[in-house]
């Protein structure tokens, strides 16, 4: 079994409900969601747009390889309607990253983890202290805690969903 560590983010229509079914899928097709964190409200990066993210990290237990992870999270994203347009950052129903499969380094055409920009977002390393603080980034061999604080980011990034009501969102897709 190998751990992995995911960043979700969607800022088109229903946010929150494109999280919710991604964390779903990625628990019916990747393996077993162990933990998330709670959903945080954030401004576009690297792009302008009229609408903010939500994010949130999720952690799972998988049996799969991390390229064959990959192959996993591009279908859950294309299932759910996400269209790529090349490298360029724009808009999207859904984002699944990839940020950590153990503790392994893995750089190839098609896969870089971890993931190489977690470091410099805020919406991504202050859902992910919330469940891992002490997780040692394995290439730059700091804390997730001390990645956030050297960020030096004063703008706040606000929960809009705690954790357990996540996971009741969740859940409660198994009963209806």
């Amino acid at each position: 079994m190998a751990v992995v560590y995911f960043s979700l983010g969607s800022n088109e229509g229903d946010r929150l409900n494109w999280l919710v079914k991604a964390a779903k899928l990625i628990d019916n097709l990747v393996g077993k969601v162990i933990q998330n964190s709670s959903v945080v409200e954030s401004e576009p990066w690297g792009f302008k747009s009229e609408t903010t993210f939500y994010n949130m990290v999720l952690l799972v237990d998988t049996e799969l390889t991390p390229h064959q992870v990959l192959t996993k999270v591009l279908d859950i994203e294309a299932t759910l309607g996400r269209t790529r347009h090349g490298n360029v950052y724009t808009n999207r129903i859904i984002d699944v990253d990839i940020l950590f499969y153990n503790k392994e380094e893995i750089n190839d055409e098609k896969l870089v983890i971890p993931h190489p920009l977690m470091q410099k977002r805020k919406f991504v390393l202050q859902p992910l202290a919330e469940i891992a603080a002490e997780l040692i980034h394995p290439v730059l061999h700091t804390s997730v805690s001390e990645l956030l604080q050297q960020l030096n980011e004063p703008k706040p990034i606000s929960i809009v969903v705690d954790r357990e009501e996540f996971a009741l969102l969740v859940n409660s897709i198994n009963q209806s």
